[in-house]
């Protein structure tokens, strides 16, 4: 008629351990997103991504703008009108 010996400190402990994972698993049903729903959200993203790089504007450097005929110091455009000939 002997009990069994049950450290209570292990039950304790692995019934905490127990509560804690039921507890992570709710939150991560709540909170989580499926694999589905993470693969639809980063093509999203990424189609948000290209849509933006696709509409920057390049920079224009001097080198190119110089390439490309524009004056690089425009308010000297009109050095070269003489105001004699303005009517």
């Amino acid at each position: 008629m002997t009990a069994d010996i049950v450290n209570l400190r292990r039950f304790r402990k692995q019934k905490q351990r127990a509560q804690k994972a039921a507890d992570a698993d709710a939150n991560r049903a709540r909170h989580g997103l499926s694999k589905a729903e993470r693969t639809v959200l980063q093509a999203e993203q990424e189609q948000r991504r290209r849509a933006l790089d696709g509409a920057e504007r390049d920079a224009v450097t001097p080198v190119a703008a110089n390439e490309a005929g524009f004056s690089r110091h425009a308010e000297h455009e009109y050095d070269d009108l003489d105001p004699g000939n303005v009517s």
